[in-house]
């Protein structure tokens, strides 16, 4: 038995892997894609949290005038939710936390904002 052993690795030797600088060298290469990819994922990830904050202010906003066209006056975001129009407690993927507290502003005229937006686009530059 031993002699198959020493048969089956007699024609392998030199060839034990790899050194430790190749191994270097290959962990400095993803070191290197993960830092030039890491701000752009980053920049990608506040973008769309962005666009799900516009694409609710939008919904709120289509709710809210079905509402003042049945109603005849301009609903809070509280008033859509008891109403059926929207779900109860959109939460906006800009604030820190997620508490009961509306995100959403609707105001006399109809129109809805975000209380979250203005701040996290003056901080991400957007």
């Amino acid at each position: 038995m031993l002699r198959i052993y020493n048969r089956s690795f007699k024609g392998r030797r030199g060839m034990g892997g790899f050194t430790v600088l190749e191994l270097l060298a290959v962990f400095a290469i993803l070191a290197i894609i993960v830092a030039l990819a890491a701000p752009r994922f980053a920049a990608v990830i506040q973008e769309s949290k962005l666009k799900a904050c516009e694409n609710n202010v939008e919904m709120i906003r289509k709710a809210a005038e079905m509402y003042y066209e049945v109603k005849g006056e301009w609903p809070t975001e509280q008033e859509l939710a008891e109403e059926g129009y929207i779900e109860e407690y959109i939460y906006c993927p800009l604030a820190d936390t997620k508490n009961e507290d509306t995100a959403y502003d609707i105001d006399e005229e109809g129109n809805v904002t975000c209380k979250n937006e203005d701040n996290h686009s003056r901080e991400s530059g957007v």
